[in-house]
């Protein structure tokens, strides 16, 4: 008997959107209806949510036998129907180029972008991932064992599955409901000494010598964590959750790809059903720099930014363009569709846009590395503690800046720095992706 075999072009690339093959699960048999033992089934990523699509039907043939099960004639053949074409929004080079980026410093995390007018993602970068190839055949189970192991768990696709604090992207959300209920305006300064106590708990700044005076510009294009306790403070946990929640955190994006995840906005009586404790100011503190409880896709937390380049809402990020037959006959196209609206004054999202726009173009801004020739961008930085060793380096921004055509958002594990290490990675895709467009 003949068996086909898939078989990938460029290896590894794009792996996580596109997922691998393999035959169908017990479990996956009991929940599909017209699949048979022995089937090859889309496991993962494109792959796995649209399986049916790229299926096509078996070829039968029915044959007359004898009692003794000779074979006497072929009364039918029908013949196997090729599946339909999958095409993506992914854009080759542009993926390519991400991923060189992350592998030239051996980076583990994820770089993702999109097109924020209609919500197609541009490139969708997971590393450490894996070559397909290994899939499509019987997999050589050294290497299974070797990629089931790896405690980088290069088959999980971060841009979906990982969960990390928002950190001072998170801030966008604050700021914006600050400036929304009327708690500060654009010229509310808080001093901040580079340490904040609560009773006898400190919180610092990053900035240890401290900020000093800081309005609300200066507070977000220099990232002033204590600004943003004292804000959080005065918004208290149920504004910040009010705010975090509009701008789509806690809440599964819907794209097209399995196993996304929706993360989590705390408030007081969540705390308190899980570990039996009230909710502390110094709760209200780290959630107000994106810190503690608070978990996000990466995924969700362009989508912040997204809001920001289309000056108050968000689309559905996809990565299925189109569905073709043969000869390209278009079966089913994409249509792009509004994901939420954030519910707050324009004038509330121009002062927040031009916060971000200073981020990268002010001289003290945290994003400088950021920064492309000949066009204006806007972004945020964030770096975020985590239990396990050094920090996580983020950024996330579009532009340009008037008629934005790309999000972007970059986290380096480990990596250190977001202005350091995040923002120059977001600042060379931003320059090939309007150097290979011109």
């Amino acid at each position: 008997s003949q068996d086909p075999i898939r078989f990938y072009n460029y290896d590894s690339l794009a792996s996580h959107a596109i997922g691998y093959t393999g035959e169908i699960s017990q479990d996956q048999l009991k929940d599909k209806k017209d699949y048979s033992p022995g089937d090859i089934v889309g496991q993962t990523g494109v792959e796995n949510f649209y399986d049916k699509e790229l299926r096509g039907k078996d070829g039968v043939m029915y044959i007359l036998t004898d009692a003794f099960g000779r074979q006497k004639e072929i009364i039918n053949t029908v013949k196997p129907k090729q599946g339909n074409n999958i095409v993506l929004t992914i854009d080759h080079s542009l993926q390519r180029y991400a991923e060189e980026l992350m592998d030239e410093n051996n980076y583990k995390g994820t770089i993702v972008a999109c097109n924020p007018k209609t919500g197609e993602i541009l490139c969708m970068v997971s590393k450490p991932d894996y070559n397909l190839n290994y899939f499509s055949g019987a997999i050589d189970i050294k290497e299974w064992k070797k990629l089931i192991r790896n405690k980088d768990n290069p088959m999980n696709n971060r841009v979906v599955q990982g969960l990390y604090s928002p950190g001072s992207i998170f801030k966008i959300t604050v700021g914006t409901g600050g400036l929304n209920e009327k708690i500060i305006d654009t010229t509310t300064s808080f001093l901040c000494e580079g340490i904040y106590w609560i009773k006898t708990w400190p919180y610092k700044c990053w900035k240890r010598s401290g900020h000093g005076y800081v309005d609300f510009y200066r507070a977000v294009a220099e990232s002033c964590d204590i600004y943003f306790y004292k804000l959080g403070l005065k918004m208290k946990v149920e504004l910040l959750y009010k705010y975090g929640v509009m701008f789509g955190l806690g809440e599964k994006t819907g794209i097209d790809i399995p196993g996304e995840k929706a993360g989590l906005v705390p408030t007081r009586e969540w705390k308190r059903r899980i570990d039996r404790t009230p909710w502390f100011p110094g709760n209200t503190v780290m959630m107000s720099i994106g810190q503690g409880y608070i978990t996000a896709t990466p995924l969700q937390i362009m989508n912040i930014m997204a809001v920001m380049a289309n000056k108050g809402y968000a689309m559905q990020p996809f990565v299925v363009k189109a569905i073709t037959a043969e000869n390209r006959r278009i079966v089913k196209l994409t249509e792009p569709r509004r994901l939420f609206d954030v519910k707050v004054s324009g004038e509330v999202i121009n002062i927040m846009r031009n916060a971000l726009r200073l981020v990268i173009q002010s001289d003290r801004g945290t994003g400088t590395k950021a920064r492309i020739k000949g066009i204006i961008s806007a972004g945020k930085t964030g770096t975020v503690e985590n239990p396990h060793g050094e920090t996580h380096a983020m950024f996330a921004g579009f532009a340009p800046f008037d008629n934005p055509e790309i999000v972007i958002f970059v986290l380096v594990e480990h990596g250190g720095g977001g202005g350091e290490v995040a923002a120059p990675i977001a600042g060379k895709i931003f320059e090939y992706y309007f150097r290979s467009k011109r």
